[in-house]
């Protein structure tokens, strides 16, 4: 992954990796509000790279094929997490929603 983001930030002029792994975050999901923060000075200006940094479809597939996914605790306790399980249905409500393509920040086009 680390190698991934460290091509993808040299493509795009990004001076750190976080500033990528932010940008992904703002360009993919349209409901997912990051928490911007940090420890020192150069966590937050990382973050506030992220606004500029633009990011192509090519970029997010390349972001999307390190790794698959896994949607993880409590989906996948019992079944693969495609569908929910009983133990979440029982206790709450959750929507799936259908996967949108790369949606740029306010004033910006995906390419």
């Amino acid at each position: 992954m680390v190698k991934t983001l460290e091509s993808i930030a040299d493509e795009v002029g990004a001076q750190t990796l976080g500033a990528v792994a932010f940008a992904y975050l703002f360009h993919k999901y349209h409901r997912v509000f990051p928490v911007v923060g940090g420890r020192k000075v150069e966590h937050i200006l990382s973050n506030v790279e992220a606004i500029d940094t633009r990011l192509t479809p090519e970029h997010i597939t390349r972001i999307e094929t390190v790794k698959e996914w896994q949607p993880g605790m409590p989906h996948t306790i019992i079944g693969d997490g495609t569908k929910n399980n009983i133990l979440v249905d029982i206790n709450a409500h959750v929507d799936r929603l259908p996967p949108r393509g790369i949606v740029a920040p306010r004033g910006v086009r995906s390419e």
